[in-house]
C-alpha cells in the first residue's frame, strides 16, 4: 500500500496488488477489512508506516492479521522516548539526559532541570522533523511550536554538540540470533542529522575496542528490546574517552538501511522480510556468495562514502544552516578502496560541476571560519579552501571538532593537487598521476589543476597504462567468492575480479534525487534493464545512489556503483566493450553527456545526441517548430542586459527568465517589471555558465497540458495527454497532473497529437519524449521538450496500463511491440497526480508555487471522478479534511471572483469563514457570512494581551484555529527586496509550522473544495473501490457467474436447508452467483407439488447465493404443470436413470411439450438418436430446447447443424468434459472418449453454456470414491482459467458461456452490484477442501476466483467466506421484464474495434490518423506521397542503402542551376534554405548513409592547387546523394598542353552537370562561370573567395552554438592571404555579429575586406595581442599562415607561429567558446587541444562541410519546384 506511483515499489510484478491510498490508519483499516490478508509489515515503511502500525495495534486481532516482524510493543517503547529510556537503563546502559513533555510548560521544567544547551525532538516524526538545539528559552519556544505541531509528545535531551555520532545497523531473529551488519562513522560531529550528515562505512577512526564496545552494546539493546527483523541504533561517543550513550534506536528500516544494505551487499530489507516470517538467520543464505548463510557479518575491504544532496539555495529565507532537523533531498554513495579515492567520488557525485575535493568558489573565503563552526551544506568546500589557504588540520578541528584522522586525509588531497599544479598534462609523470589516481582525483580535476583538457589527461594516462581495475562487493572481504557482479572501479588494485564477455547493454541511472529529478527516472531506468533483460539481453546499470532500486544488484547482469560521468561512463563502456549505451531513462543528468560520448565514439542507443542538442538548444529547437509549422512563444537568448530590455519592450511583461539545459526549472523567475529584470539575470546566468539564458514571454491564464510519448523512427508509437489543474506559471514538477484529461477541448487535443507528431518526426525521435504545450482558446504552443523519459512516465503508465519504458526500450533496441495497444481502463476512473512538498523541513521557506520546481516527491490516487481522485491524492500528500473553521486570504480581485462560487459551496457546506480584511469584506459584500480578521503586528504570538488579537491573523494561525487555510497571494509587478516579509508571507508560514492545511494556487482552491462538496454528498466515507489498487497478474470481472446444471445430491423430499446452505457456499467459493439446480438428485427428483414444496422449504433462508429450480418431467405429473411451471425455472426431460424408459416413447415426449408453457424453457439430456427424436418434436412444436450435459462428437454436431438449419436449439457441457476423457479413467461411463473430447473443443462456437453439472459426483462414484456434496463446484472456474492462460480458450468465451448466455437462456434476472473478480495468471493450489476425492487433490493451476462481491459486499476473498450469511434467495419465480426463452448467439458478438478510452473531453493515447502531414508543414518531399487509407498495411522498408524522401524542399530559386562564385550572392533566406537542408542530409547520411536524389548525375572536379579536405568532401558529398565524379588531373590533362581554362571548362559541360573549380587566380572561377554550360562552384580562387568553406563554417558555428546572432568571432592568423576568411567574414555581415581581426601587422585584414564590412555597420576590433579579445570571443577562427604566398623564407619564419592556441590560451576563454579551423594547420593549433572535445570543433567542421556541400549540389541540381 503506497501512493507513490513514480517507485517501482508500486509497479507490477512485486506485490500481488498494489493501493494507490494514503497511508493513514483510516485508510489502510479499511485496506484491511477489505483484503482480510494474513499479516503486515510496519517496518518497511518508515516511520509513516510505524505510526500506521501503532494506531491499529487494537484493530489488527480484531481482523485476525498478525504483524510481522518486531512487536508493536517494541515499536511503541522505541518511539517513546521515556519508555525507551527506561528499557535502555533496565540493561545498564544510558541514554543523554532527558525528559519527554507532553506540552510547553513541562518542556520548560524539563530543559531547566537538564540545563541548556538541550536538544529538542519530536516523537514519531521522520528525519528529525521537528528537533533542534535550543540554548535559551526563546530558542526553545520556536522549537516546541514547530515540534508539537508534529507530534504529541517531544522529549528534551541534553546536547552532546561535538561528540562523534556512530551507526550500528543490526538484525534480529526469532530465535535471538543477532549480528551487526555494518557501523557507520558520521564526518560531522554530532550536531548535524545523521541524513544531513557526511557518513563513513565501516567507522575509520574507532579503535578495535570502541568498536567492540558498541558493537556488543547494540546486540544487546536490539535483544533486550525484543526486535526482530532489523533496526539501527545511533550512538554519541565522546571523542575524548569512552564516554558513550545511546540517541535512539529505530526498530525499522530506516534511511541507513539502505546505505548499509548498498555498502555491504547485505540485502537487509530482504532479510528482515525473512526473519518477520519467523525464517531464522542460520537458514537464510548469503546472496552475494551464494555459500555462507546470513548468519555472517559482512566485512569490508573498501570504504564507502555517503554524502547529501542539498538544494536549499532555490528557495529564499531558508537558512543552509545544518542541524538536528534534515533537510537533506537527496545523497550519493561511492566505493574506493583508500577514504580519499571514496570521498572524491562521492563529491562528483553531488553535482556535475563538482571536481572533488579542491579550492574552489562555492564557498567564499570571508565565510570560511563561519563555515567550519556552524555547517551549512558548503562545508565541505569551505573546508577545501581553508587547507588551500594555509589553515593546519589542528585549527580546522579545533573549530569544527571533525576527527584529525578524517582531516590529515584531506590535507594529503590538497597536498597532491599542489604538485599537479606544477606539470602540464602532456608531462605528467607517471608516479604522479597514478597517486593522484588513488587519491581519487579525476581526470577532469587533473587537467584542471595542470592547465589542460580532461581528454588529454585521459590519453597520458592510455598511454602510460594507467587504467582503473573493476572490483566486486563481495560482502566477506575475499574470504568467499562472490557470485553477485556488483562492481564498482579502483586505482588501488593491480588486477580486475571478473572477465569481460558480455558485451552488454549499458542504462545509464538517474543520479542523485533532488529537486526535479527523484524516484520517478529510477523507476524508468529499471523498466528499461527488466525490458532488456527479458529480451535476452546482458545489462549493464551505472548508477551511485543507495535510495534507488536501479542500485539493487540483481536487477542488472552487472552493476557499477559509480559517477555518470563522460570519464567514468567510457572506462566502464571500454572495459565492457559494451553493445551501446541508453541514456534516456535517467533524467538531464545522463542526457548531459550524451553529446560528449557521441564524439568520443560511444554508440548511444535511441534518438541521436545531435537530436537531442537540437531539442535542448532553444535557437535550433526554434527555428526546427518554425519550420514544420509548430507555435511557440516569443523568446530570445541573452548577449547583454540591453538585448534582455529591448526583448521585453518588444515582447511587454511578464516575462519567463529560463537558463538551457537545467532541471526542475532551476533559477527560472517570471519577471513583471524592468527594474526586476538585471537580478534575476544575474540569478539565472549564474546556475549554468555553459550554457545560455532565455528570456520567453509568459502567457497568463494559459492551460498547460503534459505530452508523454514514445516514437520509433521519428513515429509516434504511443501517447498519453495528461491536463494540469493549475494554470500555465507552476512548474510542471509542481503541478496537479489528471490523467485522462476531464477539460480538454476536443480540438485542443487534436491540434497538441499533431504539433507532437511532427517534433517527432522532425526529431527523428526513438524512443520516450515528453513535450509541455500551453494552450488558450485551442491556440496551442510548444514551452519545451524533452528527449527522455520524464518524471511523469511512471503516472501515465500505471494509470494506463501500458508501460511507456518497456515500449520506448523495444522501440530503442528494434525489439517487435504492439504500437498503441488496446487500452482497457475501467468506464469511471481518473487518475491524479499531486505534488509532495517538503516546506516544513525549510523553515522560511515561501510555500507558494511558482516557475522553479520546489516539489520533493508525488503521491498519484484514483476515483470514480476527478473529484474523488483528488481528493484521496491530497490525503495521500499529508492534507488533513477540513474539520470547522476555514481561513481565507484571497490577494487579487480576479480570484476573489473566480473563489466566489467555492466559497459559498464551503458556506454551504457548514463551515465557518474567516478572512483577511479584503478577502472577509469581498464575500460578505457578496451574502457570504466570513468573520472579519485584522493583520496586526504580532510581537507575542504566546499571549492574548491585545484586546484586538482576537481578531488577529496571526493569532487566529498560531492558535489553529481553523483546520485549512486558503491562501492566494496577489501577484506583485513590483517586487519589494528579499529582506520584506509581507503579512502574507508571514500567515502562510505560520500554516505550516503550525501543520494547518494550506493552499496557495485558485485551481487547487477550487478543486478541493468541489471534491469537498462531493465527498459530503456520497455522505462523507471513503471505501475501498476496485479501482484503487492495480494487480500484478491477468485480471478480468465477471458480472456473476451462472451454473446451468448444479447438481444437489440430496435433492428431493429428504434435501436439507444444512445441505443447501453448505452447496451453495462452495457454489459462491467457486464464483457462482446463481446456480441453476438439476432436478434430479443422486436418489429422489423433483417431479410434483410436494417434492418442490419440499425443496423450496429447505431453500428459505439458506440460500448463499440465488438458486433456480427445475422440474423433472413425468407423464403422471404433465395435468399439473400450469400450477408447477411459475415456481420453476424450466422442465427437465430426462433421458437417464429411471425416467429413460418413459422418455423415449415420442408421445409422452410430444405430451410434455403441448402441456409445458410456451413461454418456460425444456431442458434434455438426450443423446443420439434420442436427441434427434426430441430435437424433431421441438422443431415440429416450435418450441426453444436447450440440450445439457452433451458430450459425444455425434450430438455436438447434430446441435451446430441444427442451428445452422434455424431451430431454436441450445447446449451446455459439462466443465470436467473438456478436461477428463476415458482415456485417462477408462472405467468412467460419465465421461468423454479423448475423440469426442477433441470434437467438443472444435465446435466450443457452437457450445452456448459452461456447467458442472454431475459429471464431477458421478466421476468419484465410478471411480469407488466417496463423492463431496459440492463435487467440481470450486474446480470448475480454476480450470477455465487455466485454460485461458494455455491460450486454449478466451475470457470473452467464459464471460458469454457462464454468464451473458445462461442468463439469457433461462431468463435468469440480473444481480445489481454483484460480480466475480478473477485473476488468470495466479498460481492456485487445488487442495480440496470438502470431504471427499478430486483428480485435482494437490495439483497447482494457473487462475483463481479471487473476490466475489455480493449486493456491494464483498463475501468471498481468495476462496474464504468472509460474509457467511444468506444473502441468495430462491429466484425461480422471478421473471426478466420482457424476456423470452431464446437461444443466444453460437459465438459472442464480434468486438467492437480497439478505441482509445476518452474521458468526458479529452482523449488519450489514440492512434494518430495515418494520413496527418508530418512532414516539413507547406515543405513538400522529394516525392509525392499518395495518402494512404487507415487500414492500409504499413509500407515494406527501404533497402539499406536508399533512405526515404526528403522532407524538406530542394528547390530554391536563387539556387538552382545558378552559379556559386561569391558569398555575396547569398542572402539570409538562401542561408536559412541551404542549412535546413544540410540538416537534413546530415540525418539520412547518419541514419541510411546514402541518398537517392542525385543518381543519373555527375560531377565534374577541376582542381588547380593541391587539396584533401574540399577535393575530398565535394566527391563525398556526390558519392553520398547517389552521384558519379568525374575528378581532372591537371598535371595530366590537356591544360598541360597549354589549353585555356574557358576550353576545359566548356569540354566537362559536355560530360557533368556541375564542375568544381579551384585555381589560383583571383577571379577565375567567374571567367570559367561565362563560358560554362553547367553549375561552377568555386572551391577557392588564389587569395581572392572560397564561398563553400565560408557556407559550411556558418553551419557549423550554428550547429555548435545554435545560432550566429549576437557572436563575437575572433579570426587569428594569416587573415591577409586567408580567402576563407575573407569569405567567412563577407558572410557573417548578414548577422549581427562583433568581429576581431588579431593577426602580425603585415598580415592583417585587406581594406578592402574592412570597407566592405564596415558599410554593414558591424562592430570590428584589430589587434596583434589576443589576450585583448579571447575573453568575450565565442568562436575562435584560427588560420594558417601559408607559406607558399610568401616571397621569402625570411618573411614566412618571421610571422611564423606568431600564435598558437593551447590549453593556456582557452582557459582565459569562455568554457563555451569553439574554436574552428580551415585546415591543414601547421602549428597554430597545440595537438593538446583536439583532446578538449566541447572546444575543438574543427574536425566536426570538417563533418559540417560534407553535409553542406550536399546541400549545396543536390540545390544547384534541383531544376524546379
Amino acid at each position: 500500500m503506497n501512493p507513490n506511483i513514480a517507485t517501482i515499489q508500486t509497479s507490477t510484478g512485486l506485490a500481488d496488488k498494489v493501493y494507490y491510498l494514503p497511508v493513514t490508519p483510516e485508510f489502510v483499516l479499511k485496506v484491511l477489512q477489505y483484503e482480510r490478508p494474513d499479516g503486515i509489515f510496519c517496518t518497511f515503511g518508515g516511520q509513516t508506516a510505524l505510526n500506521v502500525g501503532i494506531a491499529l495495534k487494537d484493530e489488527l486481532d480484531k481482523l485476525g492479521v498478525r504483524n510481522l516482524g518486531t512487536p508493536i510493543d517494541t515499536i511503541i517503547t522505541t518511539e517513546d522516548r521515556d519508555m525507551f529510556a527506561r528499557a535502555v537503563a533496565e540493561i545498564g546502559e544510558s541514554c543523554a539526559p532527558s525528559a519527554s513533555a507532553n506540552n510547553w510548560d513541562e518542556a520548560l521544567a524539563a530543559s531547566r532541570q537538564i540545563g541548556f544547551p538541550v536538544i529538542v525532538r519530536a516523537a514519531y516524526a521522520l528525519g528529525g522533523l521537528g528537533s533542534g538545539f535550543a540554548h535559551d528559552e526563546a530558542e526553545l519556544r520556536r522549537l516546541c511550536h514547530a515540534a508539537f505541531a508534529n507530534s504529541p509528545q517531544v522529549l528534551v535531551e541534553k546536547s552532546m554538540r561535538g561528540w562523534k555520532e556512530i551507526e550500528y545497523e543490526v538484525v534480529r531473529d526469532c530465535r535471538d540470533n543477532c549480528i551487526t551488519v555494518c557501523n557507520m562513522e558520521n564526518f560531522d560531529p554530532l550536531g548535524v542529522h545523521t541524513g544531513d550528515s557526511i557518513v563513513v562505512a565501516p567507522s575509520q577512526t574507532l579503535s578495535d575496542e570502541d568498536y567492540n564496545m558498541l558493537r556488543t552494546t547494540a546486540v544487546n539493546v536490539v535483544r533486550h528490546l525484543g526486535v526482530v527483523g532489523e533496526c539501527n541504533i545511533q550512538y554519541a561517543l565522546n571523542p575524548l574517552s569512552r564516554e558513550y550513550c545511546i540517541i535512539e534506536v529505530n526498530a525499522r528500516l530506516s534511511r541507513s538501511s539502505a546505505l548499509a544494505s548498498k555498502a555491504t551487499g547485505y540485502p537487509l530489507a530482504f532479510v528482515a522480510a525473512k526473519l518477520g516470517l519467523g525464517i531464522p538467520l542460520n537458514e537464510l543464505r548469503n546472496s552475494v556468495t551464494r555459500e555462507t548463510c546470513a548468519c555472517f557479518e559482512p566485512s569490508l575491504d573498501y570504504v564507502v562514502t555517503k554524502i547529501p544532496r542539498w538544494d536549499l539555495r532555490k528557495f529564499m529565507r531558508v537558512s543552509s544552516k545544518l542541524g538536528s532537523s534534515m533537510k537533506s533531498v537527496g545523497e550519493v554513495m561511492s566505493i574506493g578502496r583508500t577514504f580519499e579515492e571514496s570521498l572524491q567520488k562521492a563529491i562528483r557525485s553531488i553535482d556535475v560541476s563538482f571536481d572533488g575535493f579542491g579550492k574552489n568558489d562555492y564557498a567564499l573565503p570571508e565565510e570560511t571560519d563561519e563555515e567550519l563552526v556552524n555547517p551549512t551544506d558548503k562545508r565541505i568546500f569551505a573546508i577545501a579552501n581553508a587547507m588551500a589557504g594555509g589553515y593546519s588540520v589542528d585549527k580546522i578541528h579545533a573549530m569544527s571538532h571533525i576527527d584529525r584522522w578524517f582531516l590529515n586525509k584531506l590535507k594529503g588531497i590538497i597536498d597532491a593537487a599542489t604538485a599537479l599544479e606544477h606539470n602540464g598534462a602532456a608531462q605528467l609523470p607517471a608516479g604522479l598521476l597514478r597517486r593522484a589516481k588513488q587519491l581519487g582525483f579525476s581526470d577532469r580535476q587533473i587537467a584542471r589543476c595542470a592547465a589542460s583538457a580532461e581528454l588529454a589527461v585521459r590519453r597520458r594516462r592510455q598511454e602510460l597504462g594507467i587504467a582503473p581495475f573493476v572490483k566486486q562487493i563481495d560482502t566477506v572481504a575475499a574470504e568467499f567468492p562472490a557470485q553477485t557482479n556488483y562492481l564498482y572501479t579502483t586505482y588501488n588494485a593491480v588486477e580486475h575480479d571478473i572477465s569481460f564477455e558480455d558485451k552488454g547493454v549499458m542504462v545509464l541511472g538517474s543520479g542523485v534525487y533532488r529537486i526535479g529529478s527523484s524516484v520517478e527516472f529510477d523507476w524508468c531506468a529499471v523498466r528499461a534493464i527488466r525490458t532488456l533483460r527479458e529480451h535476452g539481453y546482458k545489462t549493464v546499470m551505472v548508477n551511485y545512489n543507495p535510495e534507488t532500486v536501479s542500485t539493487d544488484y540483481d536487477e542488472a547482469d552487472r552493476l557499477y556503483f559509480e559517477n555518470i560521468s563522460l570519464e567514468t561512463v567510457m572506462d566502464i563502456y571500454e572495459l565492457e566493450q559494451s553493445s551501446g549505451v541508453i541514456i534516456s531513462m535517467g533524467g538531464q543528468t545522463p542526457n548531459n553527456i550524451a553529446l560528449p560520448l557521441h564524439r568520443q565514439g560511444v554508440k548511444v542507443l535511441g534518438t541521436s545526441p545531435e537530436m537531442i542538442d537540437m531539442a535542448e538548444n532553444r535557437y535550433k529547437f526554434s527555428r526546427m517548430l518554425d519550420r514544420i509549422g509548430v507555435d511557440q512563444p516569443m523568446w530570445k537568448e541573452l548577449s547583454s542586459l540591453e538585448d534582455a530590455h529591448a526583448a521585453c519592450a518588444r515582447f511587454g511583461f511578464p516575462v519567463l527568465v529560463r537558463p538551457s539545459y537545467v532541471l526542475s526549472g532551476a533559477a527560472m523567475n517570471v519577471v513583471y517589471s524592468a527594474e526586476d529584470l538585471s537580478s534575476y539575470l544575474s540569478q539565472a546566468a549564474a546556475v549554468n555558465r555553459e550554457h545560455p539564458v532565455v528570456i520567453t514571454k509568459y502567457l497568463e491564464g494559459a492551460k498547460e497540458i503534459e505530452m508523454d510519448a514514445v516514437a520509433k523512427d521519428g513515429k509516434m508509437v504511443m501517447h498519453y495527454i495528461s491536463e494540469h489543474v493549475e494554470n500555465a506559471g507552476v512548474h510542471s514538477g509542481d503541478a496537479t497532473l489528471i490523467l485522462p484529461p476531464q477539460d480538454l477541448e476536443e480540438e485542443t487535443v487534436r491540434r497538441i497529437e499533431v504539433a507532437t507528431s511532427k517534433i517527432a518526426a522532425s526529431l527523428h525521435v526513438t524512443g520516450p519524449f515528453n513535450i509541455q504545450f500551453i494552450a488558450k482558446n485551442n491556440e496551442i504552443k510548444v514551452i519545451e521538450c524533452n528527449v527522455r523519459a520524464a518524471r511523469s512516465f511512471p503516472f501515465v503508465s500505471k494509470v494506463t496500463g501500458v508501460d511507456a519504458i518497456q515500449m520506448a526500450t523495444c522501440a530503442i533496441m528494434d525489439l517487435p511491440f504492439e504500437p498503441y495497444p488496446k487500452l482497457e481502463l475501467p468506464a469511471h476512473y481518473v487518475g491524479v497526480k499531486v505534488p509532495q512538498f517538503s516546506f516544513s523541513r525549510l523553515a522560511g521557506a515561501d510555500p507558494i508555487l511558482g516557475v522553479e520546481m520546489a516539489s520533493t516527491g508525488e503521491v498519484a490516487c484514483f476515483g470514480r471522478n476527478k473529484y474523488e481522485a483528488y481528493l484521496r491524492a491530497m490525503l495521500a500528500s499529508g492534507i488533513r479534511l477540513p474539520t470547522n473553521n476555514v481561513l481565507l486570504s484571497v490577494g487579487s480581485f480576479s480570484e476573489k471572483q473566480e473563489l466566489l462560487p467555492s466559497v459559498r459551496t464551503l458556506h454551504a457546506l457548514g463551515y465557518t469563514l474567516y478572512g483577511s480584511s479584503g478577502t472577509a469584506d469581498f464575500y460578505s459584500e457578496n451574502g457570504i457570512p466570513v468573520v472579519h480578521l485584522e493583520a496586526l503586528p504580532e510581537d507575542d504570538d504566546w499571549r492574548d494581551d491585545s484586546g484586538k488579537s482576537s481578531y488577529s491573523l496571526l493569532t487566529h494561525l498560531t492558535q489553529g484555529l481553523s483546520s485549512l487555510f486558503i491562501s492566494l497571494p496577489s501577484k506583485n509587478k513590483y517586487r519589494r527586496p528579499a529582506s520584506y516579509m509581507s503579512m502574507g508571507y508571514r500567515a502562510r508560514r505560520l500554516a505550516i509550522d503550525r501543520s494547518i492545511p494550506l493552499i496557495t494556487n485558485v485551481k487547487n482552491a477550487k478543486l478541493f473544495i468541489e471534491a469537498l462538496a462531493v465527498h459530503r454528498k456520497q455522505g462523507s466515507t471513503f471505501t475501498v473501490l476496485p479501482i484503487d489498487a492495480k494487480t500484478s497478474h491477468l485480471t478480468h470481472t465477471f458480472p456473476g457467474l451462472v451454473d446451468t446444471q448444479a447438481f444437489l445430491p440430496t435433492l428431493g423430499r429428504g434435501v436439507s436447508g444444512e445441505q443447501v446452505a453448505a452447496y451453495t457456499s462452495a457454489a459462491l467459493q467457486g464464483g457462482f452467483t446463481s446456480v441453476l439446480l438439476h432436478a434430479a438428485g443422486a436418489a429422489e427428483a423433483i417431479r410434483e407439488d410436494a417434492a418442490l414444496s419440499a425443496a423450496e422449504r429447505a431453500l428459505e433462508g439458506q440460500c448463499r447465493c440465488d438458486v433456480s429450480l427445475t422440474l423433472l418431467a413425468s407423464p403422471e405429473h404433465v395435468h399439473a404443470y400450469a400450477e408447477l411451471a411459475p415456481r420453476v425455472r424450466a422442465l427437465f426431460v430426462s433421458f437417464s436413470g429411471a425416467a429413460q424408459e418413459q422418455s423415449t416413447q415420442p408421445a409422452v415426449v410430444a405430451s410434455y411439450f403441448a402441456h409445458w408453457p410456451a413461454e418456460k424453457l425444456i431442458v434434455t439430456d438426450a443423446s443420439g438418436a434420442d436427441l434427434a427424436s426430441v430435437l424433431l418434436l421441438a422443431s415440429l412444436h416450435n418450441r426453444t430446447l436447450h440440450v445439457t450435459d452433451v458430450r459425444s462428437r455425434d450430438d455436438i454436431e447434430l446441435i451446430a447443424l441444427s442451428k445452422a438449419k434455424g431451430l431454436q436449439v441450445t447446449c451446455d457441457v459439462a466443465v470436467y468434459s473438456l478436461f477428463f476423457s476415458t482415456d485417462m479413467y477408462p472405467s468412467a461411463t460419465c465421461l468423454p472418449s479423448a475423440a469426442d473430447q477433441a470434437a467438443l473443443w472444435a465446435h466450443l462456437a457452437s457450445i452456448d453454456a459452461l456447467a458442472v453439472g454431475s459429471t464431477a459426483y458421478r466421476l468419484a462414484e465410478q471411480l469407488g470414491h466417496p463423492p463431496p456434496l459440492a463435487a467440481g463446484v470450486r474446480e470448475a472456474v480454476p480450470l477455465l482459467l487455466n485454460a485461458v492462460d494455455e491460450g486454449r480458450l478466451s475470457l470473452e468465451d467464459m464471460h458469454a458461456k457462464m454468464a451473458t448466455n445462461p442468463r439469457k437462456i433461462f431468463g435468469i434476472p440480473p444481480q445489481p452490484d454483484t460480480h466475480v473478480e478473477v485473476e488468470v495468471d495466479r498460481p492456485s493450489p487445488l487442495v480440496s477442501r470438502a470431504e471427499g476425492w478430486s483428480p485435482l487433490a494437490a495439483s497447482v493451476l494457473r487462475g483463481t476466483v479471487h473476490r466475489i462481491v455480493w449486493r456491494g459486499q464483498t463475501t468471498v476473498l481468495d476462496g474464504d467466506v468472509v460474509c457467511d450469511r444468506a444473502l441468495g434467495a430462491n429466484v425461480s419465480a422471478l421473471e426478466v421484464a420482457g424476456a423470452a426463452p431464446a437461444p443466444a448467439p453460437a459465438t459472442p458478438a464480434a468486438a467492437p474495434a480497439a478505441t482509445p478510452p476518452r474521458s468526458p473531453k479529452g482523449k488519450l493515447g489514440q492512434r494518430l490518423d495515418p494520413r496527418i502531414n508530418v512532414g516539413g508543414g507547406a515543405l513538400k518531399p522529394l516525392t509525392p506521397v499518395p495518402a494512404r487509407e487507415a487500414e492500409e498495411p504499413a509500407a515494406a522498408p527501404l533497402p539499406p542503402s536508399v533512405s526515404p524522401p526528403l522532407a524538406v524542399q530542394l528547390y530554391h530559386r536563387n539556387l538552382s542551376r545558378r552559379h556559386i562564385l561569391s558569398v555575396k550572392q547569398f542572402g539570409r533566406d538562401d542561408l536559412h534554405a541551404l542549412f535546413a537542408v544540410a540538416q537534413e542530409m546530415r540525418f539520412h547520411v547518419e541514419r541510411y548513409g546514402m541518398l537517392d536524389v542525385l543518381r543519373g548525375r555527375v560531377m565534374c572536379t577541376l582542381f588547380f592547387e593541391e587539396s584533401t579536405r574540399t577535393s575530398a568532401s565535394f566527391e563525398a558529398a556526390m558519392a553520398r546523394c547517389g552521384g558519379q565524379v568525374i575528378t581532372v588531373n591537371t598535371l595530366r590533362s590537356s591544360v598541360a598542353k597549354g589549353e585555356t581554362l574557358a576550353d576545359t571548362v566548356r569540354t566537362l559541360g559536355c560530360y557533368g552537370d556541375v564542375i568544381v573549380l579551384r585555381h589560383p587566380a583571383v577571379g577565375s572561377s567567374q571567367e570559367a562561370a561565362k563560358f560554362s554550360p553547367v553549375p561552377i562552384l568555386n572551391a577557392g580562387d588564389g587569395i581572392g573567395e572560397h564561398p563553400t568553406q565560408a557556407l559550411l563554417d556558418v553551419f557549423t558555428i550554428r550547429e555548435e552554438l545554435g545560432t550566429v546572432n549576437g557572436l563575437t568571432v575572433t579570426l587569428v592568423g594569416d587573415l591577409k592571404n586567408g580567402r576563407t576568411a575573407h569569405s567567412l567574414v563577407r558572410l557573417l555581415c548578414l548577422y549581427g555579429v562583433t568581429l576581431n581581426y588579431v593577426s602580425p601587422a603585415s598580415l592583417a585584414m585587406p581594406r578592402e575586406v574592412v570597407r566592405d564590412v564596415g558599410k554593414t555597420g558591424l562592430n570590428q576590433y584589430e589587434t596583434t595581442n589576443l589576450d585583448d579579445v579571447i575573453g568575450s570571443t565565442d568562436v575562435l577562427y584560427v588560420t594558417r599562415v601559408q607559406k607558399e604566398r610568401f616571397a621569402s623564407v625570411e618573411e614566412y619564419n618571421a610571422v611564423k607561429g606568431s600564435y598558437v592556441i593551447d590549453n593556456d590560451v582557452l582557459a582565459r576563454a569562455k568554457p563555451d567558446t569553439i574554436v574552428l579551423h580551415p585546415l591543414p594547420r601547421v602549428d597554430e593549433i597545440d595537438p593538446e587541444v583536439d583532446f578538449d572535445i566541447k572546444r575543438a570543433a574543427y574536425f566536426r567542421q570538417m563533418r559540417c562541410g560534407l553535409f553542406v556541400r550536399m546541400a549545396l549540389l543536390a540545390m544547384v541540381l534541383q531544376s524546379s519546384a
